[in-house]
């Protein structure tokens, strides 16, 4: 079955699905491993949600209008352990790439 078609969604529309699937991840990440492999904190103003994984840190800014939602969720506000690590988006979809992938402990970024 093909999923349906979405030529009509807006970029906005694309953000939203992505924060929301982003606060998703980072939720099942701190309920499986502890509140201390993912949370989310506030940088300019804007939510950042992070999660510690086998491959690496990852991070995404989403949209303020969600602050509800990630309020409402289960994790904490909290930032990273470790801080922040400096990735950039390739390195940090590389990891999320090698995380879904199993591959992390073979491939070094």
């Amino acid at each position: 079955m093909d999923p349906p078609d979405e030529s009509e969604k807006s970029i906005d529309d694309v953000y939203h699905d992505r924060n929301l699937l982003a606060i998703a991840f980072a939720a099942i990440v701190a309920m499986a491993w502890g509140p201390e492999s993912a949370g989310y904190y506030y940088h300019d103003g804007w939510p950042v949600i992070w999660v510690e994984t086998p491959a690496g840190q990852k991070s995404w800014h989403v949209t303020p209008d969600l602050e509800d939602v990630i309020k409402r969720s289960t994790l904490q506000e909290s930032e990273p352990p470790k801080g922040f690590d400096g990735h950039d988006r390739v390195t940090k979809n590389s990891r999320l790439a090698r995380y879904i992938t199993g591959s992390y402990s073979t491939f070094p970024e």
